[in-house]
């Protein structure tokens, strides 16, 4: 009996190398900063325009650092294995201060042809 021809096709919803694209804020006047230091692990994300930083990255999990003088550093980590946007807010309280609730990350992802958006919120007291 003759063997059919089979073909099979994989399909992967995960980029091999996905684009992290991180926008910084400031929190109280809600623009963008420009000239900040935006890390993935050790690579250094390269500002494209004022206030927003891109870099090409192999897929996996990194610790993002965001600094900028003047603000306080937020650190987080973020899985990449398609390509995301990030808007990360600097407060520039000082401690004692009272702060308000603020978004440290959004994540805009774009699954199947459906927009999903994830926001982290930080909530610190007095």
């Amino acid at each position: 009996m003759p063997i059919a021809d089979v073909t099979i096709t994989l399909e992967s919803s995960i980029v091999i190398n996905p684009i992290l694209t991180v926008a910084v804020f400031d929190n109280v006047s809600e623009t963008l900063i420009p000239g900040a230091n935006v890390e993935a692990d050790s690579t250094i994300l390269p500002e494209v325009t004022q206030g927003e930083y891109e870099v090409e990255l192999p897929s996996g999990s990194y610790s993002v650092n965001v600094s900028k003088q003047g603000y306080i550093t937020q650190t987080f980590t973020v899985s990449l294995f398609e390509d995301t946007s990030i808007n990360v807010y600097l407060d520039t309280s000082t401690p004692g201060e009272e702060k308000k609730e603020w978004p440290i990350k959004e994540i805009i992802l774009i699954l199947g042809g459906s927009l999903l958006i994830f926001s982290i919120y930080k909530i610190v007291k007095k």
